[in-house]
Formats: C-alpha cells, structure tokens, sequence
C-alpha cells in the first residue's frame, strides 16, 4: 500500500491509500481522511513542496535529453 493526498488550498487535506477510482470507492480495502488540521496539514505540504522541487528537476533534464536527442521540433534528422 501506498499513501496519496490532494492538499487544496493549502487549508484542506484529502489522504490515504485510495485511488480515485470506481474500483477504490467500491472493492478495495482503502482508507482516506479529510482533515482542515494545520498541524496535520503542514506535513505533506512540506512533502509536496520535496516532491515537486524534484519533479522540477527531473522533468527539466528529460525534456533536455529529449531535445538533445530528437531536435527541437521533436522530430529526428532534422
């Protein structure tokens, strides 16, 4: 099992194991909470920040690898 979470706003946390699927909702064994919490809440708002500082980066050096490889316009040969 692995853990998600939607933050909104900052201010509202949606958790859990759950995917959003119909699967999720209706045959699985899942769990989710909602919390307005700031002290439940500023942990994975820490996380995501982590998270998306490194999506940055690795997003930046394959769009860099893809260039190099395939030509600006995406095309090769060209």
């Amino acid at each position: 099992m692995h853990s998600k979470f939607i933050l909104i706003d900052g201010e509202k946390l949606i958790a859990g194991s759950a995917n959003l699927t119909n699967d999720a909702n209706y045959r699985n064994h899942e769990f989710i909470f909602v919390s307005e919490d700031p002290e439940i809440i500023e942990p994975f708002t820490v996380k995501f920040k982590e998270m998306w500082a490194v999506s940055k980066k690795q997003t930046s050096r394959s769009v860099k690898k893809k260039l190099r490889r395939e030509g600006a316009w995406g095309v090769s040969g060209i």
